[in-house]
């Protein structure tokens, strides 16, 4: 297995970011794509982790790094994450054996959306690549539901982030450009934390409404007998 760890600059140490690539050449050049970022990206990362070996070995799935809880890669992967951590998961399908999906499926995993997720998408979608988000339902056989890596992340506040990028994009130099480069200048943007802008309008009624309670109550308090 391939470990690159990067800690030299504030942001990676604060906001770290990992990229990981667990199903090398079986995923249509992942390792690839995922160095591309990860040198893009640089120092807005912490680490890049590559599995040493293709996911087809092993008659029992053994070499299959992403369902695998006992295993060199799951360890980095625990040993580079923590709380507020950004992970980015690199896979690729085939599109001859799902010609429907669109050129890009992301999932958080577990059907949910987090804003590294949000902030991906939407660069991808400014780039005109056809994306797709697994809600629990649609995207399903793409949808991560069984990553360990996934599910150790969600359960330590970490934002994971499962791509499956269509062959279609990976063997075209222009499509896959636009891919990777919306994808590091969504890291090099932090994701656009923090989050997202908050409607002023939406506190001052809130606090209107709690406003109107307390007075009406305080009246009401002074109308009653004793």
């Amino acid at each position: 297995m391939g470990i690159i760890p990067v800690h030299s600059g504030k942001e990676s140490l604060d906001d770290p970011v990992i990229i990981e690539a667990p199903h090398p050449v079986t995923d249509f050049n992942s390792q690839e794509i995922a160095y591309t970022i990860f040198a893009s990206a640089y120092p807005h990362v912490t680490a890049l982790l590559v599995s040493g070996v293709e996911r087809t070995f092993g008659p029992n799935g053994e070499t299959d790094m992403a369902h695998r809880t006992q295993s060199i890669f799951e360890t980095a992967h625990e040993a580079f994450t923590k709380f507020g951590s950004v992970i980015i998961q690199i896979h690729g399908f085939d599109a001859s054996h799902h010609p429907t999906e669109p050129l890009v499926v992301l999932s958080d995993g577990d059907g949910g959306i987090n804003g590294a997720l949000q902030a991906i998408a939407s660069h991808l979608e400014a780039a005109n690549l056809s994306i797709g988000i697994f809600d629990g339902f649609t995207h399903e056989k793409l949808g991560a539901q069984k990553n360990v890596q996934g599910r150790y992340a969600r359960a330590f506040g970490a934002g994971f982030v499962h791509s499956e990028i269509s062959s279609i994009v990976v063997y075209n130099d222009t499509l896959i450009t636009q891919y990777e480069n919306s994808l590091t200048q969504s890291i090099l943007n932090n994701f656009g934390f923090p989050a997202y802008q908050i409607d002023i309008k939406i506190p001052i009624i809130a606090l209107g409404i709690i406003g109107f309670f307390f007075v009406a109550g305080y009246r009401f308090s002074k109308t009653r007998p004793d």
